[in-house]
């Protein structure tokens, strides 16, 4: 399962860092809705109920790659493309750009960027 979730999350860094390019990139929306206000606290209980079933409640994995290696390499930009667009195996998650932006200010406060730990 360690090995299955670790291949999964390499997958989909790569796809993301290699730039999938969806719809959102494209029309320019991207950089709007990564300024839009963030908020660790908004964003708990939607991660909870629109990535826990599959992520994990803590990141950890279930049926979807680790999000603790895997977050910390994306930019807020891939990690809102990801959740809006969906990629790879993951399906979009229907919510408003601003409760993705919730969930990904949930995301860097559980799992800071590789360049902000010490």
């Amino acid at each position: 399962m360690k090995i299955r979730n670790l291949v999964g999350t390499i997958v989909l860094t790569l796809v993301l860092v290699l730039g999938c390019g969806g719809q959102l990139r494209e029309s320019g929306e991207l950089t709007r809705i990564v300024q839009l206000e963030q908020s660790p606290d908004a964003g708990a209980p939607l991660y909870v109920s629109k990535c826990g079933q599959c992520h994990g409640r803590t990141g950890l994995g279930g049926s979807a790659p680790n999000l603790r290696m895997a977050t910390p390499s994306m930019s807020d930009e891939e990690l809102a493309e990801q959740i809006l667009e969906g990629g790879f195996s993951m399906p979009a998650i229907r919510v408003p750009p601003q409760e993705a932006m919730h969930i990904v200010a949930w995301l860097r406060a559980e799992f800071p960027r590789l360049a902000e730990r010490k």
